[in-house]
């Protein structure tokens, strides 16, 4: 990721101004225009959007900013609606007096601000947001966005795990008119819901066009020259993405990496280049494997296919199977018997399953998959640094969340949530960390616009059936894709170091405690202690990085 930085403001004597960084920005500027682009990522369409811009525009220089440069000339603000791929954009526009941003639907690139009355700074990594407002005094991790972390597993948009510094969430746009300091953001794209037409649409009458969707997303990553490789991961859906890639280059052009056995060599340095290319933390116990398994990669292939996002797209991760068993246990079995009973007795292998039992329905998804449950989160936070008071807050924008997640079918809604919450804040930073440590570029056929508008509209509860019959003519010459996925190894936990921790806000008394009662097996926090430790991991190479910094300097 190239990536861009700078800042603009407003001073009373002398006018707006806007300064960027010209060794970090892919910049386009037109004087006749009187606007100025800074774009990080790549526009996959285009090749049309220049044509339909030749029509009305004497002549587009080559290069994706100045794409954008020219659209928004003819669109304005709007213009965002029209470009596909992964993008975070910022242009000055003179004549309009305003400073214009934007990033992709999905969230594969980022944009970091800080904003004060008269100014604003902006990046796209927080560490690069120039003379952030934060103190200098401040630790290193937002109290709020530690709290997400623990809760969610990432820091989820607006915040930033830099204090002072926000993030634009995916598929928003803001405008700050450099006249009056007004900043305004807001939605330009919303992943679709299920209509009633949807709803009664004949299972045959969705498999036709998935299948012809598959193929055009799919093709549409080909026409690179060289090999093409394949991240395969044991599912159905990476099986069928591999098999469709051979028909259409050849078995030589295009080789599929499998995921490491139960063994990861060098766990450590993969680990350590998977957290240096990551912008915030992230608990993901598959960091080290993906390193392993893309690495051999590097300098033979071209460009690297994933089917990274499918689990949540198709309603097939594990969460969507327990839906069934949950309701039902819900109905029938009483909370006091859930306390006191079922789960002391359950023992450590169901108790990721049960802990999203019998709470309220906004929480249930996040008990599931996160690090750790509230509960846990308000005894490992230092009481000075998360107050009660804050803790609620937290706790009632995830009630807001879900509510704003209008669906009947379970199915449909937690993919919703899916999509907006851990596909920008886990499975993309995931991939661009990849991207960064291997220097080997990825594309995530399955996330194509085209292709997951189309699937957001199947019912939840058919999702995973009619993708999976729409795939089926490129199934049957793999074997493991009649095979659930295969597991990715996972790292020995690593302890985290409790003093270590204690500077970002933690109580180093409550992470020993927990520490202890994992080895004595009284709790099962593998996946909460190897939270903790990527989070030591990930402060630890920020502070590495600065001491170099400033030594170079």
């Amino acid at each position: 990721m190239q990536g861009f930085s700078g800042q603009a403001g407003v001073v009373a004597d002398s006018g707006p101004w806007v300064r960027w960084d010209p060794t970090r920005s892919r910049l386009a500027r037109d004087p006749a225009l009187g606007l100025a682009v800074a774009f990080d990522g790549r526009l996959s369409n285009s090749p049309s959007l220049r044509r339909r811009l030749a029509r009305t525009a004497a002549h587009v220089p080559p290069g994706d900013a100045f794409t954008v440069l020219h659209a928004y000339a003819m669109w304005g603000p709007s213009c965002v609606e029209h470009f596909d791929g992964a993008f975070a954009l910022l242009v000055h526009d003179g004549p309009g007096r305003r400073l214009f941003g934007a990033v992709d639907r999905l969230g594969h690139r980022s944009l970091y601000y800080g904003h004060r009355p008269g100014v604003i700074r902006f990046a796209s990594r927080p560490d690069d947001v120039p003379d952030a407002p934060g103190s200098p005094g401040c630790r290193p991790v937002h109290p709020d966005a530690l709290v997400r972390y623990l809760l969610y597993g990432h820091v989820a948009a607006p915040r930033s795990v830099r204090t002072g510094v926000r993030r634009l969430p995916r598929a928003h746009r803001f405008t700050w008119d450099l006249c009056t300091g007004r900043f305004a953001q807001e939605p330009w794209w919303e992943l679709p819901v299920p209509d009633r037409d949807d709803e009664q649409r004949p299972f045959d009458d969705w498999v036709g066009p998935v299948r012809n969707a598959f193929v055009e997303v799919v093709e549409a990553q080909l026409q690179a020259p060289g090999i093409i490789g394949v991240l395969a991961d044991g599912h159905w859906a990476s099986a069928a993405i591999t098999r469709l890639a051979r028909q259409r280059l050849g078995a030589r052009r295009v080789r599929p990496y499998a995921p490491p056995d139960s063994t990861l060599p060098d766990a450590a340095g993969a680990l350590d280049a998977m957290l240096a290319g990551l912008d915030e933390p992230l608990a993901d116990d598959g960091l080290a494997a993906a390193f392993v398994q893309a690495a051999p990669a590097r300098g033979v292939a071209a460009v690297a296919l994933s089917a990274a996002g499918a689990e949540e797209l198709l309603c097939d991760h594990a969460t969507f199977r327990w839906l069934g068993a949950a309701r039902l246990y819900n109905a029938l079995v009483p909370g006091v018997v859930h306390r006191r009973i079922v789960r002391p007795a359950a023992g450590r292998r169901l108790d990721r399953v049960l802990r999203g039992l019998k709470v309220p329905e906004a929480h249930r998804l996040w008990r599931w998959i996160g690090p750790f449950d509230p509960t846990t989160v308000a005894a490992l936070v230092q009481p000075e640094v998360l107050r009660p008071r804050e803790m609620h807050g937290i706790l009632v924008q995830l009630d807001w969340l879900a509510d704003a997640t209008v669906c009947r079918d379970r199915h449909t809604r937690d993919a919703l949530l899916y999509a907006r919450t851990c596909w920008p804040g886990r499975v993309l930073p995931k991939l661009d960390a990849l991207s960064t440590a291997t220097g080997l570029p990825l594309r995530t056929p399955l996330l194509d616009r085209r292709f997951v508008e189309l699937a957001a509209r199947v019912p939840g509860r058919l999702r995973r059936a009619v993708i999976r019959a729409a795939l089926q003519p490129w199934l049957p010459a793999y074997r493991s894709a009649a095979r659930r996925k295969v597991r990715e190894p996972v790292a020995p936990i690593t302890w985290p170091a409790p003093d270590a921790l204690e500077e970002a806000g933690l109580r180093p008394e409550a992470v020993s405690m927990l520490v202890e009662a994992h080895r004595d097996g009284r709790r099962d926090v593998g996946s909460g202690l190897r939270a903790l430790a990527l989070l030591d991991g990930w402060l630890r190479l920020r502070r590495t990085s600065r001491t170099t910094a400033r030594m170079a300097a």
